[in-house]
């Protein structure tokens, strides 16, 4: 064997060790990427179930404002109020809702 060919056979030993090397970080990093994506998935489901729970529990405040503002019309609650506690009622729920409700139509109502 020549110098040359002792040369040439070494360079490729090492040509394919570095080869070999390469296609391992390649691996590696393709599995960190796949993780990184599975983490950043998660991430983005648990921002959209916070995001749905946030709007479930706005509305549910919603619904009980609303409730607030219209229990007094209930059965069991007409039947417990006096005639001046339901009119200041009504008088609030006009004050808070003066576009939809029209007391004065209510108060004729009540007076006939």
């Amino acid at each position: 064997m020549t110098c040359f060919t002792k040369l040439y056979q070494h360079v490729m030993k090492l040509a394919l060790t570095v080869f070999f090397q390469i296609n391992e970080l390649r691996e590696i990093a393709m599995d960190e990427s796949c993780i990184v994506s599975q983490k950043q998935e998660f991430q983005r489901e648990c921002f959209c179930i916070y995001d749905k729970l946030k709007k479930m529990r706005n509305r549910s405040e919603d619904y009980s404002k609303v409730s607030e503002d219209f229990g007094f019309l209930s059965g069991p609650s007409l039947q417990k109020r006096t005639v001046a506690d339901l009119e200041n009622c009504v008088k609030d729920l006009g004050n808070k809702y003066s576009r939809d409700v029209d007391t004065l139509e209510i108060a004729h109502k009540r007076a006939a």
